[in-house]
């Protein structure tokens, strides 16, 4: 998919895509995988608008160096159902993430992974009560330690939700 990276209502078409275009890349598969539900997917998009650089934000435009970059990222989303539901079909316990990289400026974090396992529809009683826990790991970027002026260290975490 190819769009216009800024708001078009305040624009006409003589001027679409003159600031530059985004493209978003993606495929998905949905199937089966040792008798199972999963999923994968995966996601790339491109920037050709030239946004400011992250390290470069709070100088003065005299001392920025940098110049303009063009911001980009990759994802890649899986999926995998381990015990079906014998209450709702369709439903489960299942692993699930995302692993996503940046070109790391202008955005703030270069990388990251989000894991987790959660359920849904497992007990007669409570057909559709759902759990789960997750884990998340962010990698931030150097340049956003530059602008900070701190040094800065991966942060870990951890959701967990019953509903």
């Amino acid at each position: 998919m190819a769009y216009a990276p800024n708001d078009r209502t305040q624009n006409s078409f003589d001027r679409f895509l003159e600031d530059g275009v985004n493209l978003s890349l993606s495929a998905q598969w949905n199937g089966r995988l040792w008798q199972r539900s999963s999923n994968l997917g995966i996601a790339y998009i491109l920037s050709t608008t030239q946004s400011v650089s992250l390290q470069e934000t709070y100088l003065p435009s005299e001392l920025q160096q940098r110049g303009l970059i063009s911001p980009s990222n990759l994802t890649l989303n899986f999926g995998h159902q381990l015990w079906p539901s014998r209450v709702l079909p369709g439903k489960g316990i299942g692993v699930y993430g995302r692993v996503g990289f940046t070109g790391g400026d202008p955005n703030p974090i270069q990388s990251s992974l989000a894991m987790g396992l959660s359920g849904e529809g497992m007990w007669r009683s409570r057909p559709f009560d759902a759990f789960g826990v997750g884990v998340y790991l962010y990698n931030w970027t150097t340049g956003l330690q530059a602008t900070l002026q701190i040094p800065l260290q991966q942060e870990l975490g951890l959701e967990m939700y019953y509903n």
